[in-house]
């Protein structure tokens, strides 16, 4: 088998780059599809923690404002009982 000429070798260097840089390309079109889905799902995660922590601050927010309503409730049935004259 004839050596390789050096242009023959340029050749196959340049086209070696070629598909080294292809493959390059599509490994990284692969890592940024792969980043932009990490992306949308800690987006999502966030939102989902906002809801809860709001949830939670609605809740907190409920519970006195029932707790508030028990004590108006005691506070009139106790008046009421004066009222009768049943202490």
């Amino acid at each position: 088998m004839p050596e390789p000429t050096l242009q023959q070798v340029l050749n196959a260097i340049g086209e070696l780059r070629a598909d080294v840089m292809a493959r390059i390309d599509r490994l990284q079109d692969g890592v940024n599809a792969i980043r932009d889905d990490i992306a949308v799902n800690f987006a999502a995660a966030d939102r989902a923690v906002g809801k809860a922590d709001s949830t939670r601050d609605e809740v907190a927010a409920l519970g006195r404002e029932v707790s508030g309503i028990h004590r108006q409730i005691a506070r009139l049935r106790s008046e009421v009982d004066d009222l009768r004259g049943k202490s």
